[in-house]
């Protein structure tokens, strides 16, 4: 039997070498995936080990959904983001 630690070494070994084998798109597919799961279990953890229902939890995320769209579109980042060069 594989130890637990063994499988998770393994996982993280390969998520680090993913970006630089891997197409951009899958790499960024690899990133919408990670986010929206650790949103979920968020979400999961809050209503379901917790018992609460939270409403704020979902006006974070879309506050920082609407903050990257807001930068990306931009065509001058404001002084301090402008150690990026570039679209964030």
């Amino acid at each position: 039997m594989l130890s637990p630690r063994l499988v998770l070494g393994v996982f993280l070994g390969l998520l680090l070498v993913a970006p630089l084998v891997l197409p951009p798109f899958y790499v960024t597919l690899l990133n919408y995936i990670g986010l929206y799961a650790m949103v979920a279990l968020g979400l999961v953890l809050l209503t379901g080990v917790g018992g609460l229902t939270s409403f704020g939890q979902a006006a974070f995320v879309g506050l920082g959904a609407y903050t990257t769209g807001l930068l990306t579109t931009a065509t001058d980042l404001p002084g301090y983001l402008s150690w990026l060069a570039g679209s964030p």
